[in-house]
């Protein structure tokens, strides 16, 4: 084989392997999701703001949810719910938080989620009562 040939072998190669080095990488970009959504105020709580993120990957997935400006349910609990089913309860600190996260790291429960999804914060058990706030993925 001539020299020639033998560079445009290695050269051609080389850019296969490169090829072949980003399709894994763009399979695990595709299984990695990082969402965040905006919760608005429901019309008992006007001044109620929050959010919620979504994070998941191969092996892990996590959801936190947080309301702020909920002074007026301090030292009570509000439920966070996905979907309409009930995920837990968070209980209003002095300064009208109220947070929630789960993570399967730490071997908790985490509700799937895929755009359309709902998060609410309500008063009451069941997913009833008042709606603190609300957003969808």
């Amino acid at each position: 084989m001539s020299k020639t040939l033998a560079r445009k072998t290695r050269v051609i190669g080389a850019g296969i392997a490169a090829a072949l080095m980003i399709v894994p990488a763009t399979s695990v970009a595709a299984e990695t999701v990082n969402w965040q959504i905006n919760l608005a105020h429901g019309a008992a709580f006007p001044k109620a703001t929050g959010g919620a993120q979504f994070q998941s990957q191969p092996g892990q997935q996590e959801l936190q949810v947080e309301v702020e400006h909920i002074a007026s349910l301090k030292g009570k609990s509000v439920v966070v719910c996905v979907n309409s089913i009930e995920l837990g309860t968070a209980k209003v600190s002095s300064r009208g938080i109220a947070q929630l996260s789960r993570n399967t790291e730490v071997h908790q429960s985490v509700p799937a989620i895929a755009h359309g999804s709902t998060v609410s914060v309500t008063t009451g058990l069941a997913c009833t009562g008042n709606l603190v706030a609300s957003g969808q993925f």
